[in-house]
């Protein structure tokens, strides 16, 4: 089989029908400066998957409607099953792939079809009442972003046998108090790091002496270290081995744990992506992928650090999640909130996500100076098609469920 694609400038327009098919050969067509770059891109995403595809670029002229009819009915008169996708592209390609099949249905097998990117169903276009179609298409976190032209940073994702849980007894210390919730974490990572303390050490020493002389500010910080410290203690991620004026020694209960604390909005993050890991529809996982802590470099070449050489334009997304071809990008806040926390989110999804981008900003419990702020915010992110979530600490598990589901529009 082989599948006749109109070049669109949305990847996912052109590849979910591929995905869905798996045809023998994928021919787009489309002008030369839009088919170079793309052509590479498809074809890396198809080779990782070890399926053996041929993508063919087919090169026409801008307006030249009659070329593009020659060029498809190429392709049909070859002999073989054609399937002539119409989900997105050119006008005049998609014009020309109408007068090809008409001129060509009744001598070869050729159809017309086109797939919803959203919900991964096949659509019969020429009223012969057959679809072909294998599966619902899927992409991974990784695929879109290298589908776009961008690469994403390999790195370790929470363990799969992990859940909300895993995070219950620290969601339970941050929601208690989610104002004081960044400041504490603050403080402790800055002792631990005064007092020669690794990211990864569960056993932890801190002499105060060497510390007191370390950092600023001393007397303030101890005091969120200590209440942080007996939260900790009380919900069972660390255990105190010892509590001297002059040191303390302490153990975390896991190395995951120790993960959460190792930035001031981690749990927030684990929290989020362990309640979209959960969520199911009819039995089954809603998301097909999820991570966090997604690094973005835009143009898929990481540039060695070198004085004077290429700067690479990078973006963290917190939490990344995949509902087949539907991309979500969520940004998580345990803190103040500046507008421009809602340009990024816009641009980066707009970039790798393309106009069926689902966007969510949340806060654990977004609490500013005055209401106006609050609405001021709500109603710039209604205006780019976030939606925001304010209250985190307050959501129930049918709070989570109800909020994802809103973002996805089912």
């Amino acid at each position: 089989m082989t599948v006749i694609e109109c070049f669109e400038h949305d990847p996912i327009d052109n590849i979910a029908t591929c995905l869905s098919l798996l045809p023998c050969k994928l021919v787009l067509i489309g002008e030369p400066e839009d088919l170079d770059a793309t052509v590479e891109r498809y074809r890396a995403v198809i080779k990782r998957r070890h399926l053996p595809i041929t993508v063919e670029p087919k090169a026409v002229c801008r307006d030249d409607i009659n070329e593009a009819v020659e060029i498809i009915a190429a392709v049909i008169k070859t002999g073989d099953e054609c399937v002539i996708d119409l989900s997105g592209g050119d006008g005049v390609v998609l014009a020309a792939a109408g007068v090809a099949y008409e001129r060509y249905k009744d001598r070869y097998p050729v159809t017309l079809q086109r797939i919803d990117a959203v919900s991964g169903v096949v659509e019969d276009c020429d009223g012969d009442g057959e679809t072909e179609a294998l599966s619902s298409p899927k992409v991974t976190v990784g695929e879109l972003v290298a589908l776009y032209g961008g690469s994403v940073k390999k790195d370790s994702q929470p363990s799969e046998e992990l859940d909300v849980n895993a995070i219950a007894p620290l969601w339970n210390a941050v929601i208690r108090d989610a104002t004081q919730w960044n400041r504490r974490v603050g403080a402790l990572l800055e002792i631990e790091r005064a007092a020669g303390v690794q990211r990864d050490d569960l056993c932890v020493e801190v002499d105060f002496g060497v510390v007191r002389a370390a950092i600023a500010d001393y007397p303030d910080k101890r005091q969120r270290f200590d209440a942080l410290i007996r939260d900790l203690e009380q919900c069972g991620v660390i255990a105190v081995a010892s509590r001297a004026e002059g040191s303390f020694r302490y153990k975390y209960k896991t190395l995951f744990l120790r993960q959460c604390l190792s930035k001031e909005g981690n749990v927030l993050e684990y929290k989020t992506l362990f309640e979209a890991r959960s969520l199911r529809k009819d039995g089954r996982r809603v998301f097909s992928d999820a991570r966090m802590g997604v690094n973005i470099d835009w143009d898929g070449v990481i540039h060695r650090p070198v004085p004077g050489g290429v700067k690479d334009t990078k973006n963290e997304i917190d939490v990344m999640l995949m509902r087949g071809l539907t991309p979500v990008f969520i940004s998580c806040k345990n803190g103040d909130i500046k507008e421009v926390e809602l340009y990024k989110l816009h641009t980066v999804a707009a970039r790798f996500g393309g106009e069926r981008a689902r966007k969510m900003l949340i806060a654990t419990d977004f609490c500013p100076d005055s209401a106006d702020v609050t609405m001021s915010l709500a109603q710039r992110a209604a205006d780019m098609g976030i939606l925001f979530v304010p209250n985190a600490a307050a959501l129930t598990p049918q709070g989570w469920q109800d909020t994802f589901f809103k973002l996805i529009d089912e």
